[in-house]
């Protein structure tokens, strides 16, 4: 089973939080959001801010976009170790044109910044970054660790529904997803962001097409190895063996044209072609040797012949060959699975944003509305199913197809038209819907399936775990859980601060320098993100976005309005998740040689047992550390007096650049996860005097954030 990943937050309260983000935006004048917990504001550029203001369904379905990509539920190729995620956000900012759009890639940073803070805190409570191969099952296959994913975010769905209902009504949940604008950027294969996005599948399927030459379509992906949410997003690629096969079929005609006139090949000399009247060999006038003692020959010649026929309007204006219109038919069918496809994401991302009822489980969905959702992709490949060749020959060329059949049916030869034009094209169409319908569609919707009956199944005993861990982990000080505080939390006003940031200033969320996976966050999924963050590695920084700390104990401890910090009662902080001799557990020693990143059939493997399938650990533990750059952000405090780096402004958003790994030169990728969370590839070598920095520069931040948490 193949690696997926699910939301740490809900859909709903990404949209709560854009919301929120917008609401304050207009309270601000238009331009600034005032973060938590302090007295710092971020300016966005008035282009950003007004994006935002006037475009708040995109903004909202932009929030959650990721999480609809490729399917809820299927997000490592937008989530994952490998994927560059972050960088995929600034990928799609830049490919935006229109205000809307603008709008739909800015929620997009505001999802992955907010999921940094947020699996923290799941991946705290449930053990370890989400997986379909967990430490409880020793690796293997497992959806236990999926329930207990989406019911910890289902549980801080329920906290805000209770002490914000109003952030729940239909009116606030409705989005509007700019489809026209991701199928351009996401599945448009000269777009740098699908690039990106499927550089890991396409590597995977390249290497199954080497490895079986000649072979078609559907053989090679059966030895792909890829996963349902890969097919979606190789889809372009899917279908560009259409118009590949096409060029490829309309030679196969010419070639057999000619060679049933040449009357040195066996089925040439009995079929005897001579030129007609007009004296040119290839036209409809063309004379045979034999016609109904030999029907097959003569139909196949009489009719690609009429197929490639040059045909004329009655002004006497060149028209497209039969074949041409024929092909450009099926292939603009086919290729209205794109819009289907987007059409089912919006079904579906409806669906799991609906109004929600208080006591529900929060998962608004069940198995038997899943094929209704999916209509849009199931009635496309019905139609490709049921093709009628004659009847697309009738409504597409009835004057043509009367003529060529009553050419055939003159000399006694009883083949029908259409019948030839399958027997042509059949084998271009199928293999191509084949693929789509069975990896694309049949196995997406059956996954999805599979985690909404398990999570039915497992959802109260998972709850009741949750709430007994949080109250036992509640302050002191306050009445109630971090739940029971949820708008006055660490968990949400980290949230809400690192999101406004991360708009305003793309730098301080992206990775910097091209190592294969990025020097910073490198994945929307792990613990310990906010760590590789430049508003984490920063402390100047991090004391003003993450005031409460940047570990568990600051996402559970609550600040409340009379600046009272309650500190969560926690021992610990998220795993580190680094293997070292047992798959059943993460060491207690990590260090750089067993927190090397690797995939799960090597993990699973070796005898060492050792690697990290996530890269859940702070950067000390890592050979390429984030280090702080220096970065100054306009409102938040500038670098301390002499500090290194790049400090200064201009660049992507309002006041910062955009990351020296993104742009003209595409981030690379490589290496295999056949599961896991997605982990790619192994970092290269780092420097010492770096790593030396980030722990001084940490040790610096806890102290004081452990003084100002005993000051509050």
């Amino acid at each position: 089973m193949a690696s997926s990943d699910a939301e740490a937050f809900s859909t709903r309260v990404h949209i709560t939080l854009a919301n929120d983000i917008r609401d304050t935006l207009i309270a601000g004048g238009g331009s600034n959001v005032p973060l938590r917990f302090g007295n710092f504001t971020v300016t966005l550029s008035n282009e950003d801010a007004q994006a935002i203001i006037n475009n708040p369904l995109e903004f909202r379905a932009g929030a959650v976009g990721p999480d609809n990509t490729a399917f809820p539920g299927m997000t490592d190729p937008s989530h994952a170790i490998g994927q560059r995620p972050f960088e995929q956000c600034e990928l799609l900012y830049k490919e935006a044109l229109l205000p809307p759009e603008k709008a739909y890639a800015m929620g997009c940073f505001l999802h992955g910044s907010t999921d940094a803070v947020a699996h923290h805190y799941v991946n705290f409570l449930t053990g370890e970054t989400f997986t379909l191969n967990p430490l409880t099952s020793d690796r293997a296959s497992s959806f236990s660790n999926v329930v207990r994913h989406i019911t910890a975010e289902s549980m801080i769905q329920e906290a805000l529904l209770i002490k914000a209902p109003q952030a729940f009504e239909g009116t606030r949940l409705s989005h509007s997803i700019p489809k026209s604008f991701v199928q351009r950027a996401y599945f448009n294969e000269q777009s740098p962001l699908w690039q990106l996005v499927a550089k890991h599948a396409k590597g995977k399927l390249d290497t199954a097409k080497a490895n079986n030459p000649g072979a078609g379509l559907v053989t090679v992906i059966q030895n792909a190895g890829l996963a349902p949410a890969d097919h979606l997003v190789l889809t372009p690629l899917y279908l560009r063996e259409i118009d590949d096969e096409r060029v490829a079929t309309r030679a196969s005609v010419t070639k057999t044209i000619a060679d049933l006139q040449n009357p040195g090949t066996v089925d040439g000399a009995k079929l005897g072609v001579t030129a007609g009247t007009d004296g040119k060999l290839g036209t409809s006038d063309d004379k045979t040797a034999c016609s109904a003692t030999c029907p097959t020959l003569f139909a196949k010649y009489k009719v690609y012949v009429a197929l490639l026929e040059p045909r004329f309007d009655a002004g006497n204006n060149p028209l497209p060959s039969a074949f041409d219109k024929l092909s450009d038919k099926l292939r603009d069918d086919l290729f209205l699975f794109l819009p289907a496809y987007l059409d089912t994401v919006e079904n579906l991302s409806n669906k799991l944003n609906e109004p929600l009822a208080p006591g529900s489980d929060g998962l608004s969905i069940t198995k038997a509305e899943l094929n209704g959702l999916f209509a849009p992709m199931t009635g496309w490949a019905d139609n490709i199913t049921t093709l009628d060749y004659a009847t697309l020959a009738q409504a597409l060329l009835p004057q043509w197809l009367i003529s060529v059949q009553n050419a055939l049916n003159a000399v006694g030869v009883n083949i029908q038209v259409p019948d030839l034009i399958a027997a042509l094209l059949d084998p271009v169409i199928q293999p191509v819907k084949d693929a789509v319908q069975k990896y694309a569609i049949e196995e997406a919707e059956k996954f999805i399936g599979a985690i909404v009956d398990e999570y039915k199944k497992e959802f109260g005993p998972t709850k009741a775990e949750f709430e007994t861990r949080l109250a036992m982990h509640a302050p002191a000080t306050l009445g109630g859980t971090v739940l029971d505080n949820i708008l006055d939390s660490g968990l949400y006003g980290h949230s809400f601060n690192v999101a406004a940031v991360a708009i305003a200033d793309h730098r301080a969320v992206l990775p910097v320098g091209d190592d294969p996976i990025g020097i910073g966050p490198a994945t929307f999924d792990a613990s310990h993100t906010q760590a590789w963050m430049q508003v984490g590695a920063c402390s100047y920084l991090a004391e003003a976005v993450f005031p409460l700390g940047i570990d568990v104990t600051g996402a559970m401890s609550v600040r409340t309005s009379d600046g009272t910090t309650h500190v969560a009662d926690v021992t610990g902080d998220s795993p580190i998740e680094c293997h070292d001799g047992s798959l059943s557990s993460f060491t207690p020693g990590p260090t750089t040689q067993n927190c090397a990143l690797t995939d799960l059939d090597t993990l699973v493997s070796s005898s060492a047992k050792q690697g990290s399938l996530s890269r859940a650990y702070p950067p000390e533990h890592s050979d390429t550390p984030a280090t702080c750059t220096g970065i100054s952000i306009t409102g938040l405090p500038d670098p301390p007096p002499g500090f290194g780096g790049n400090g200064g402004n201009g660049g992507s958003g309002a006041n910062g650049g955009s990351g020296a790994s993104v742009g003209s030169k595409l981030p690379s990728s490589g290496g295999d996860d056949s599961g896991g969370c997605g982990c790619r590839t192994a970092p290269s070598g780092g420097s010492a005097p770096q790593l030396l920095l980030l722990l001084g520069l940490s040790l610096a931040w806890a102290r004081r954030r452990k003084h100002s948490l005993e000051q509050s």
